[in-house]
């Protein structure tokens, strides 16, 4: 059965992005849940904006088309955004230069973010330590490479 005809009755048409996240109904009438079909990205609440932006800019199973389609449509949304950044206003990374961060600073913060790690209950920690090493990765391919 088809996504884009599952709605009922009245009110607005489903987005066709539907056609690539699988939704879930929550307990907000008219919001949904959503899990990609091309990976295992699930969103607690599921909004247009967002669902473009993870088949344009994260999801690495999605098809060539697909990804070609959703980023040109990030692209123009950006693009064309009423509020428009002023060009004169100063932005943070006018300040810092990321791509040059030492070793020794990405060791120091990795020792800190351990100790932090520390005082999580074990309950807690393996999940947070998932977290933790999930996030120090990306910001490290980010900054560093």
């Amino acid at each position: 059965m088809d996504v884009l005809n599952k709605k009922k009755g009245g009110g607005r048409p489903l987005n066709e992005i539907w056609k690539h996240f699988e939704r879930f109904p929550i307990e907000t009438p008219g919001k949904f849940q959503a899990c990609c079909n091309f990976c295992p990205l699930e969103l607690k609440r599921a909004e247009i904006v967002a669902l473009e932006e993870h088949l344009a800019n994260h999801c690495s199973n999605a098809s060539g088309l697909i990804l070609r389609e959703y980023m040109q449509k990030v692209l123009a949304r950006n693009n064309s955004k009423k509020r428009k950044l002023d060009n004169s206003q100063t932005i943070i990374t006018s300040f810092h230069d990321y791509s040059d961060l030492p070793k020794a600073r990405i060791t120091r913060s990795n020792h800190d973010i351990n100790f932090d790690v520390e005082s999580i209950p074990d309950s807690n920690k393996e999940k947070e330590n998932n977290i933790l090493d999930y996030n120090i990765d990306n910001l490290v391919n980010q900054y560093v490479t």
